[in-house]
């Protein structure tokens, strides 16, 4: 694939173009960038919005910020910590289809990249007095929204295991000892890693978190407002319809608690069980849920619906 640095440095016919003749050549090419400049550019550059089925992706970062805050105002909170921007958050749950673009594949999800803070530098940084258990469950909830979102999930190397660049946030001119993957941080956050690695297999496993059009997200994905359902703001809540896009769960159920006590779900009507939760991975089918599903705190959890046998 190729990823560009600075598209709205780079003239918007030429990325066109450049799109166009990398397809050719590999028709599933993965092509995207940064739709923002550095400085002032005289360039008729790419910028959020001008990517329209031109056949390239942008980074969305109206997710990144919407979720733990603006990148450059450490004093600026986000969804996972303080609960706020619920409607930005859900407009990235879409791919932003209502937002930038014309279909989800066209939005690079993420909370953090090499550019600024790590994301648990800026959960330690913005949040000093937080207890570490809070801290860590911010961190899970981010990327589980960005793993369970339309669009195209990308992660920091070493975010699976809580990566720190010891508080810095420009780090191209830092030493290794700042910018290296850390690997002793895998094993004192293992539980961190196996949780992002079960997310990630969750994500592959079902096509309902993958639809690839617009079309296909509007017709397939219901926030609980939609179904007449109130998920308690600011949680946020909505049902996948699977089996209209080939998913083996035929209804998929997203909760997502951003706050620090547990929050009771009403559940669409039937009986669901739970894929996942705060915890990851459920293992076995577990128990049948209907009518309500109490969540715990900052967490996000994902049931299924469970055929009513006759």
């Amino acid at each position: 694939g190729f990823r560009f640095d600075l598209m709205g440095i780079i003239d918007q016919d030429t990325a066109e173009e450049l799109a166009r003749v990398l397809r050719a050549e590999k028709p599933d090419i993965i092509i995207y960038g940064e739709p923002w400049v550095a400085g002032r550019t005289p360039s008729r550059g790419v910028r959020k919005g001008t990517q329209r089925s031109k056949g390239f992706s942008v980074f969305n970062d109206r997710l990144r910020n919407a979720l733990k805050g603006n990148v450059f105002d450490l004093g600026d909170l986000g969804y996972v910590q303080a609960a706020k921007n619920r409607e930005a958050v859900m407009a990235g749950m879409k791919g932003s289809i209502d937002d930038f673009t014309d279909g989800p594949l066209e939005s690079i999800n993420y909370v953090s990249c090499h550019d600024n803070h790590t994301l648990w530098d800026r959960l330690e940084l913005s949040l000093k007095d937080e207890s570490l258990g809070n801290k860590v469950k911010m961190d899970k909830l981010a990327n589980a929204v960005v793993l369970t979102s339309q669009g195209v999930p990308f992660l920091h190397a070493g975010e699976e295991f809580l990566r720190t660049k010891n508080g810095e946030d420009n780090s191209y001119n830092l030493p290794d000892e700042i910018n290296r993957l850390d690997w002793t941080r895998k094993k004192l956050n293992l539980g961190v890693f196996e949780y992002y690695r079960e997310l990630i297999a969750l994500r592959k496993a079902h096509p309902a978190f993958r639809m690839k059009t617009a079309a296909e997200v509007r017709a397939n994905m219901k926030f609980y407002e939609e179904l007449g359902l109130d998920p308690g703001a600011p949680a946020i809540a909505y049902v996948l319809y699977g089996d209209r896009v080939g998913d083996d769960w035929a209804r998929i159920a997203v909760l997502v608690n951003p706050l620090k006590e547990p929050r009771r779900f009403p559940l669409p009507e039937g009986k669901w069980r739970t894929a996942f939760d705060g915890n990851g991975e459920k293992k076995g089918p577990g128990r049948t849920e209907s009518g309500t599903f109490k969540a715990a705190p900052l967490s996000l959890s994902v049931l299924y619906s469970v055929p009513v046998r006759r």
